[in-house]
């Protein structure tokens, strides 16, 4: 989708790189004193910065910082425009109201809500949690249901109890960066499969697991977020879910569904889970963070009765049980607020918001594409061609306007040309003039790419270390 602007070029320097870089960083620590056995020695193969280096476990060497996360210490600086992070718009709920419920809650049932609970997580909210997936056509018993810190740890648990090292977990490309770390801390190998803008290609899919199953690739899981998707915006069609679930099926590929974002589509009613076509053969992952509150960090699984089981065991080896108090908030939430109506205002900030980056990527970015979501929070930019979003993100943040390089959502290195864009956090108006700022950024790199080519750019920022976020 090509979009029309102004372009106002300012030249961009390495020396103002380099004094973002020097502003946003941490200020570097003195390395600690290194442990020694009773000898004097140094561990073996430690370094002066980390002498436990040689100690680790194979599954850390993978780990890598999330881009999002290193993101937060920049966003939250009033002077930057944050385009980076999907923080809800919390200021959008009844906060007095949510106080009141809390201060009862402790009041009336302190001694439950402060005690240890079921690993599986509490009966009644799991009985609310049916009431809330049956909108996505999902019927199931709350035996069915685990309660999660999280829907992350969710997503940790499946991976835990089917991933050995080397198996195959197949993704969408692009896919969500908190997947893709806990696929590598499980030693998974990740696939990515094709998308447009109807979502998963069903034929890729099908063309992936056989090449997949030819090469004696053990495929453990298909991981997929149908509904306006993170990062990329694009919402799987209805036509194709079933097809989707009946491929995986075929070839023996349990279904991962993570569906944050299912009920804040912006018209029409949800589409139907994929967990809806066939329980047996989908996971389904779901959240409170999205549609209420995720400092309240309570999500669930949805399993087949022995995966359910095992989830259930996997987790109170974690945590023992998620927290009573987040759940019994949660829980009084739904029970005494009309929280169908918040999701309703929610949809409609979320809405304006959204045309509101339209608008702008419209107005400001005429040589991008971007994506054009029907809900969540997300839009998928496409650079034009020889830009690198990763090497250009320190001259944004130069330019006080932040966002999330491609890169990140990739396990093989591809997106370098992709950028994620969220709307759910600034008003309008900061959506604008974030905008506006990282087309300023973005047209100056396109300058120096159409005079001295492509990777000029990218030339020029050499050797300067990006600010605070930190390049995973």
């Amino acid at each position: 989708m090509n979009e029309r602007s102004q372009q106002a070029p300012v030249e961009p320097t390495p020396t103002v790189a380099a004094a973002a870089a020097a502003a946003f960083a941490p200020a570097a620590r003195p390395a600690a004193a290194a442990p020694t056995d009773a000898r004097g020695n140094t561990p073996a193969r430690g370094t002066r910065l980390d002498p436990w280096l040689g100690n680790y476990a194979d599954r850390t060497h993978g780990m890598k910082a999330s881009e999002i996360r290193a993101l937060f210490a920049v966003a939250n600086r009033p002077e930057v425009v944050s385009l980076a992070g999907g923080m809800p718009f919390l200021a959008g709920l009844p906060l007095d109201n949510i106080a009141d419920l809390t201060q009862r809650l402790l009041t009336e049932r302190g001694a439950v809500a402060l005690q240890y609970g079921s690993g599986q997580g509490e009966e009644a909210l799991r009985e609310q949690i049916l009431e809330v997936m049956s909108l996505e056509g999902i019927q199931a018993h709350s035996d069915d249901v685990v309660v999660t810190t999280g829907s992350q740890q969710a997503l940790d648990l499946v991976t835990r109890i089917f991933v050995d090292p080397g198996d195959v977990v197949v993704a969408e490309a692009p896919s969500y960066v908190g997947a893709l770390g806990v696929f590598r801390a499980y030693q998974a190998d990740v696939v990515h499969v094709d998308m447009d803008d109807a979502g998963l290609i069903p034929e890729a899919l099908e063309e992936t697991l056989a090449r997949l199953g030819a090469q004696g690739r053990r495929v453990k899981l298909l991981y997929t977020v149908p509904n306006f998707h993170n990062p990329a915006g694009v919402t799987l069609s209805l036509e194709r879910r079933p097809r989707i679930v009946e491929i995986a099926k075929r070839h023996g590929v349990l279904v991962l569904e993570d569906n944050p974002y299912g009920l804040l589509g912006f018209d029409g009613d949800p589409l139907p889970a994929l967990h809806s076509y066939d329980p047996e053969a989908v996971v389904y992952l779901g959240s409170f963070s999205k549609t209420f509150a995720p400092g309240y960090r309570v999500g669930w699984a949805v399993a087949p009765h022995a995966v359910r089981e095992r989830l259930v065991l996997a987790s109170e080896s974690a945590i023992l049980c998620p927290s009573m108090m987040s759940q019994l908030s949660v829980s009084t939430y739904l029970s005494t607020c009309d929280w169908r109506g918040q999701v309703k205002s929610f949809r409609e900030v979320y809405r304006d918001r959204r045309d509101a980056m339209l608008a702008a990527l419209a107005e400001h970015m005429p040589t991008a594409t971007w994506t054009v979501p029907a809900g969540g929070f997300y839009t998928w930019v496409t650079l034009p061609a020889g830009l690198d979003a990763q090497a250009m993100l320190p001259r944004a943040v130069t330019g006080l306007v932040a966002y999330v390089p491609g890169t990140a959502f990739y396990a093989d290195g591809q997106g370098q040309d992709h950028m994620r864009l969220s709307f759910c956090y600034p008003t309008p108006e900061r959506i604008q003039e974030g905008v506006r700022r990282l087309a300023t950024v973005v047209n100056d790199e396109y300058d120096l790419v159409r005079m001295f080519g492509t990777g000029a750019a990218t030339q020029v920022v050499r050797g300067t270390q990006a600010p605070s976020p930190n390049q995973a």
